[in-house]
């Protein structure tokens, strides 16, 4: 059974794969290259298939060549979510995000404040007169 993070991991993964996939036929940049390199393979893989090895040794290559490409395409996934996440902190960092993202230290300093104001006014209502207490009322309705 998967553990919460795997899961999260795992999906990020899968999104990701499908975003990238999805995207690079958008844009279509340097696709040009892409078609050389993928001809380059192709050339390859017949002069593979063409050499005089025994089945077995083809078939040991074969599960290599699986194992490598699933390694790269993962590459390429991680590689496509790091330049989502560089976006996000550039955004970020460049202040285009302040109306919609609060830095949790600065939050948390907020919050903390708010409730100790809220704890001292809530001090006076108990401690105050029928006046204290209806200013009390008004301001926190």
């Amino acid at each position: 059974m998967m553990t919460e993070k795997e899961k999260l991991y795992d999906t990020l993964l899968q999104l990701g794969t499908a975003l990238r996939e999805k995207r690079v036929h958008v844009y279509g940049v340097g696709w040009d290259l892409h078609k050389e390199k993928v001809e380059a393979v192709c050339e390859a893989d017949k002069k593979y298939m063409d050499l005089p090895l025994p089945e077995e040794h083809k078939e040991t290559i074969e599960r290599m060549l699986e194992k490598r490409m699933e390694a790269n395409e993962c590459e390429l996934t991680l590689t496509y979510i790091a330049g989502i996440l560089d976006g996000i902190s550039y955004l970020r960092d460049a202040g285009f995000l302040d109306m919609y993202v609060v830095d949790s230290e600065e939050l948390s300093k907020k919050t903390d404040k708010k409730i100790r104001e809220a704890a001292l006014r809530w001090r006076s209502y108990r401690a105050g007169t029928d006046a204290s207490r209806h200013r009390y009322r008004i301001e926190n309705s």
